[in-house]
């Protein structure tokens, strides 16, 4: 009798696992997708639902702050007003208790009854102008104020004396009224809420999730690479929405590995100024009790012959994801390498390197990092680090690697570089670049940085030594002089000075 062919049925049994796995992963896959796509529509039902609230009650609190300015300029239109210096003293003496910081008068003539800073506020941002070409309530951005130093938001509104424009009332309120507003305890701990002007990208953050301050300003600009809109989304078009007046918009993004929905609302109140809210998936999501539990007893049945398998095989997925993490290698504010991917790169390097090969290490930080982040505020510092990275790529371009490692301190590896001439011009480049940077609230500003400058094989053999003599190179700068940048070789008889740039 003619033996069955072992190897022919060893192949139709691999046949038929592999159309019954191709047929699982299919029905499982399907059934992933559309819970995704269930839940994701049920994120943005809740996103819609927030946003609206939230919009609805800022428009309203606005509405009813805007009614205080429009209640003082009837009150004026009532009166012959004879002597707008005296109503403005008047005005000034009925403000107590009420939720402003000051009231004034714009006169029809552009005449500014008000505090010395207010007049120096009106001219510096043209809101007499702007107050003056407005037939209702005129209401302006978020700007510090001359004369408390305080952020805060102004609204006009025009009054007259027998259909006569006599002028405008003004009103000052602190900008932590608006961030008060915007801030509810119904919403969920994770909830961020922002205010953004949609046409220059800077917003204000009103909430203080994740242990970022409310009240700091930033620009979106600073934080766009780190977003990546979700497939079938587009963030570009989301956010230009704004700039075309859009009213609402909603998107599923992801930043830093967290993935998020995030909708905006037009201030009816505040041309060009919308209300955001951003709330992690995670947070809104409620799998939706009945369609989970028949997934889920649908997916067990499908995958329980294969569950070895699987798991192996998403154990193996877990530990790459993981390990794809841990190896992350980009600073996220200053898109520069972190310190664990410098140190990695250069071990290769070191490991690697043959008698033909040279290099040279450099430490580098800002100097008075802290009294710049002190008198401008962190928005401000942080923008300084993004420029200072960007000049640091542009003077070191070829065969270089540049790291950020903690606070303002940065490195920067030349591989084979040039002559020592040609790295001294870079540092003066670097100067150059540093000194034109203008920062939003510091346009005198102007930032220096010390560098200490080792060259391997001379001053050092491995890695560790090198980073060592650079670092002894930058405490003699930071110590003596600052503003300079020392090569390593200059320091053994203490008496040679550091390079100035």
């Amino acid at each position: 009798m003619k033996q069955p062919d072992t190897n022919s049925q060893r192949r139709s049994h691999l046949k038929l696992i592999g159309i019954y796995l191709i047929f699982c992963f299919f029905v499982i896959f399907a059934s992933i997708q559309s819970l995704k796509k269930l839940i994701e529509q049920n994120n943005i039902a809740q996103m819609n639902i927030t946003i609206g609230l939230m919009a609805e009650k800022m428009n309203n609190s606005i509405q009813i702050m805007s009614g205080h300015v429009q209640t003082i300029a009837d009150i004026l239109s009532a009166q012959e007003i004879t002597d707008m210096e005296q109503s403005y003293r008047e005005l000034q003496n009925s403000i107590e208790n009420l939720p402003f910081t000051s009231v004034g008068i714009l006169s029809d003539s552009g005449t500014v009854y008000g505090t010395p800073g207010e007049r120096a506020d009106m001219e510096k941002y043209g809101f007499s102008q702007l107050a003056a070409g407005s037939s209702g309530t005129y209401i302006t951005e978020p700007y510090r104020s001359s004369t408390t130093g305080n952020n805060i938001i102004t609204m006009f509104h025009p009054f007259f004396h027998h259909d006569i424009y006599m002028g405008s009332v003004f009103v000052s309120y602190p900008l932590e009224e608006i961030q008060i507003l915007a801030h509810t305890s119904i919403l969920m701990e994770e909830t961020e809420i922002f205010l953004m002007n949609g046409f220059s990208g800077n917003y204000i953050r009103c909430s203080d999730s994740n242990g970022v301050p409310s009240g700091s300003w930033n620009n979106i600009k600073l934080v766009k690479q780190a977003i990546t809109a979700e497939r079938g989304y587009d963030y570009d078009a989301w956010e230009q929405g704004m700039r075309d007046g859009r009213q609402h918009d909603v998107i599923c993004l992801r930043l830093n590995g967290v993935s998020y929905t995030q909708a905006y609302e037009n201030i009816n109140s505040m041309d060009g100024w919308y209300v955001i809210v951003r709330i992690p998936n995670s947070a809104l999501s409620n799998m939706m009790q009945e369609y989970s539990r028949g997934t889920t007893i649908c997916l067990f049945l499908l995958v329980s012959a294969t569950l070895v398998v699987v798991f192996l095989m998403l154990q193996d997925e877990f530990a790459e994801k993981k390990k794809l993490r841990q190896l992350s290698d980009v600073d996220p504010l200053t898109q520069t390498m972190n310190r664990r991917a410098f140190q990695a790169l250069l071990q290769e390097f070191f490991a690697n390197a043959g008698d033909s090969q040279t290099g040279i290490l450099m430490f580098l930080d800002l100097d008075s990092f802290k009294h710049i982040n002190d008198t401008y505020g962190h928005a401000a510092g942080d923008q300084l680090l993004h420029h200072f990275a960007a000049a640091l790529q542009r003077v070191f371009r070829k065969n270089s690697v540049i790291a950020r490692i903690g606070g303002d301190e940065f490195i920067v590896f030349l591989k084979n570089p040039p002559g020592r001439p040609a790295v001294n011009a870079m540092m003066d480049q670097l100067k150059l670049d540093l000194e034109r940077i203008r920062l939003d609230d510091s346009s005198s500003l102007t930032v220096h940085y010390s560098a200490g400058l080792a060259e391997y094989p001379t001053d050092a053999g491995d890695l560790e030594a090198l980073k060592k003599a650079a670092d002894k190179a930058l405490y003699y700068v930071k110590r003596t002089t600052k503003n300079a940048y020392c090569w390593y070789s200059q320091l053994p008889d203490g008496k040679t000075p550091p390079k100035q740039v």
